[in-house]
């Protein structure tokens, strides 16, 4: 794999070319439900990501500053 130098973006494929492939036939079901659990999360988070793009300036930080004093983890 070739490595990116810092003035030049990486491509797509080698991005992809880092990404662990899971052959998930071979998994057992109690590692099959940890990965769907953790996908799951992922995508939540990714919801909140692009919630969040849609967000004014004010509510924005009212949200994140709530969240900082009242973390929900």
């Amino acid at each position: 794999m070739t490595e990116s130098t810092p003035n030049r973006p990486r491509k797509m494929w080698e991005i992809l070319n880092i990404i662990p492939i899971i052959e998930v036939n071979s998994l057992t079901p109690e590692e099959r439900t940890k990965l769907e659990q953790k996908a799951v999360r992922e995508l939540q988070r990714q919801m909140s990501f692009q919630n969040d793009l849609n967000l004014t300036v004010e509510e924005f930080f009212a949200k994140n500053s709530s969240s900082i004093e009242n973390p929900q983890r």
